[in-house]
């Protein structure tokens, strides 16, 4: 599983992403990120982008694609081919 840094830049099949802080202090693993929309973004839409081992990533990306378009579940929006990764709608608080 890949170590992510803050300000490291990924790149997604759709977008770019820089990544600005870990969502949680104890792991890793998912990290809040702004979009990349050129020089001349004011204020970058956030998400949440989340790494695991391959087959982690895989089954996940199953489900949420099972669950796509419900409103209760964070929606995936992208995807990172390395380190393996994906790409989630970000939300203020706790769906």
């Amino acid at each position: 599983m890949a170590t992510f840094q803050r300000g490291q830049l990924l790149i997604g099949l759709r977008h770019s992403y820089h990544l600005v802080e870990p969502a949680h202090r104890r792991t890793n693993n998912v990290w809040i990120a702004s979009l990349e929309n050129g020089p001349s973004s004011i204020h970058p839409e956030k998400v949440v982008i989340k790494t695991a081992k391959e087959v982690l990533l895989q089954n996940e990306t199953r489900h949420l694609n099972m669950l796509r378009g419900n409103h209760r579940i964070r929606q995936m929006i992208d995807t990172i081919e390395s380190p393996h990764s994906i790409v989630l709608e970000y939300a203020e608080e706790d769906l």
